[in-house]
């Protein structure tokens, strides 16, 4: 890193928006731009943006720390291209028997928030799978099972949930990702810009690897291991090793 650009990091770091946008800074702006060697053309806006882009690009992990204590945090469905345990195995096993079970030990409870639904609105309860994955191995780890209402759901799939929701109604699912964690919307909002930049490095590296290896493919088959004690263990297990996607642990 050069100086100038440790400089340009203390400086921005006080920065935002609406600062750099004002007037008369765009002879500053372009100073900045050409010492990271970044576009100088356009509005003082677009300058701004693509600083303070820069800026969150080689300082997201150290701020990210800031969110670690959050109840509920946010989240994208990784690699695997929807290929889960619950997807691999009946609907009957998983809406008749698992999906009780799981009511049944959080108590009809989301194990979040604690929102607790009348009996007749319990669809509003969703059994999330708690996932990790091994790309290089195409193995997906089913960890555990969790009980979580719609709104918390909605932040472990933020880019479908920003598709398919009205501008009021994400707004609404913000202000309970507010609530839940007592932090301001304007702290919401640069831990979406810096989980963006994370995703974007570790999404952007991960398929760099796999094509370097000459196996990235979005078709591949993902097999499971299953390492929680899960309702029904047994018949998934079952299930599974008869389409051949089971591995032991």
């Amino acid at each position: 890193m050069t100086n100038n650009e440790r400089i340009l990091l203390e400086k921005l770091e006080k920065e935002n928006i609406e600062s750099l946008s004002k007037r008369g800074r765009g002879t500053e702006l372009e100073k900045y731009c050409s010492w990271i060697g970044i576009s100088k053309h356009g509005t003082a806006r677009e300058k701004a943006i693509r600083l303070l882009n820069w800026y969150d690009s080689n300082t997201y992990k150290e701020r990210l720390k800031k969110y670690e204590h959050l109840k509920l945090k946010i989240n994208i469905k990784t690699g695997t291209h929807g290929k889960t345990v619950r997807g691999s195995i009946s609907q009957y096993l998983w809406l008749k028997k698992i999906r009780p079970a799981i009511l049944t030990k959080y108590n009809y409870k989301c194990s979040i928030c604690g929102f607790e639904p009348e009996e007749s609105e319990r669809k509003q309860l969703h059994v999330h799978e708690i996932e990790e994955y091994d790309f290089d191995q195409d193995i997906c780890e089913l960890k555990g099972l969790e009980l979580i209402c719609s709104s918390c759901h909605s932040f472990y799939h933020l880019y479908r949930s920003y598709s398919v929701t009205t501008k009021a109604q994400m707004d609404e699912l913000i202000s309970h990702f507010t609530r839940v964690n007592e932090i301001e919307r304007e702290e919401y909002q640069e831990y979406v810009r810096l989980l963006q930049c994370s995703w974007r490095n570790e999404s952007i590296k991960s398929i760099d690897e796999q094509i370097n290896k000459g196996y990235y493919d979005c078709d591949k088959i993902v097999t499971f291991k299953i390492s929680y004690a899960i309702p029904y263990k047994e018949e998934v297990v079952k299930q599974l090793k008869k389409k051949g996607l089971y591995i032991e642990n």
